[in-house]
């Protein structure tokens, strides 16, 4: 290592390795916060190559914050001494190894009919349509922001397609793809939730709009208003729009449609993905079994003349 290498202060380096990532803006948003916490503790003049395993491990276990957020400040962290490895600032990651906090993370539980009911009354009638999309076809924030009345057959298949998704803030917004290649996706919409959309749709603009159908809602106004939409639907404070996803998945599953159906309806990469969130959704198999081992049984002549002798 170069001696000027040593020399690299980890507050220039963060802000130069933010610089060059090819992020959505919503992405580096995401980074910066991370990567911030590392610098408040460890110091913007501290150089890069004096830190250690140990530091990291008392970082990590020192941070006042939910262990999904740790494993995402770890998860950056990791990746900026990755980068530093890259640049001849350091030998080893010092992030390798450290022991995360355990997420005591519960089943998934999806909100109820009453639930959807009270937020679709609570939000200004031009926000509904977020919400239809959320718990009707299961569309992400982006994804709907950025949903417009040419990707919906309204009259042939019947279908939502999620191929892009707005992201970006104001006048800076854009189209960008949607967040793995496994989104893209074709979902096949009833007849009430495309009328619930065809309330709102114009030709080639966006589905959720405020005033002008040629207008996205981008991510912060998007969350303002959810957020709003929360709280006077009296529902629990800190809800997700992306809990309504899981509205979404478990009607998929309560009316009987295969795991790989409700993977790609979801855009999930792969079925272990759906299985892992909503497995304890299935409804059990044990009488199914009983009813089938039984009908095995009972073809078998064997089990016939034995029900005679008896």
């Amino acid at each position: 290592m170069a001696p000027q290498a040593a020399q690299v202060r980890l507050g220039d380096y963060v802000e130069a390795h933010l610089a060059r990532q090819p992020w959505r803006v919503s992405t580096g948003r995401l980074a910066a916060n991370a990567l911030g916490h590392a610098v408040r503790v460890f110091g913007t003049e501290r150089p890069v190559s004096s830190i250690r395993k140990a530091d990291v491990q008392a970082f990590v276990s020192g941070l006042d914050l939910a262990p999904s957020t740790v494993g995402t400040v770890h998860q950056h962290l990791g990746a900026l001494f990755a980068a530093a490895i890259d640049d001849g600032l350091l030998v080893v990651n010092p992030t390798k190894g450290v022991r995360l906090p355990r997420a005591d993370v519960g089943a998934v539980v999806p909100p109820t009919a009453e639930a959807v009911e009270a937020l679709l009354e609570a939000a200004p009638p031009w926000f509904r349509t977020a919400i239809w999309l959320g718990a009707y076809a299961g569309l992400r924030q982006g994804e709907v922001s950025g949903l417009t009345e040419d990707r919906v057959d309204w009259l042939k298949d019947l279908t939502v397609r999620v191929d892009r998704q707005w992201i970006g803030l104001g006048a800076a917004g854009r189209f960008g793809p949607p967040k793995t290649a496994s989104s893209i996706r074709t979902i096949p919409a009833c007849p009430d939730l495309l009328a619930e959309l065809g309330r709102m749709a114009t030709p080639s603009g966006f589905l959720l709009h405020e005033a002008d159908p040629s207008t996205a809602v981008h991510y912060n106004r998007f969350n303002y208003v959810w957020r709003q939409t929360v709280e006077r639907a009296g529902a629990e404070p800190g809800l997700r729009f992306h809990t309504l996803r899981h509205r979404f998945a478990s009607a998929l599953i309560s009316e009987g449609c295969s795991i790989v159906a409700v993977q790609r309806a979801m855009g999930h990469a792969d079925a272990a993905t759906t299985l892992r969130i909503y497995g304890h959704l299935m409804p059990s198999d044990e009488d199914r079994i009983r009813r089938a081992i039984q009908r095995s049984m009972s073809a078998t002549p064997w089990v016939d003349a034995r029900a005679a002798e008896d």
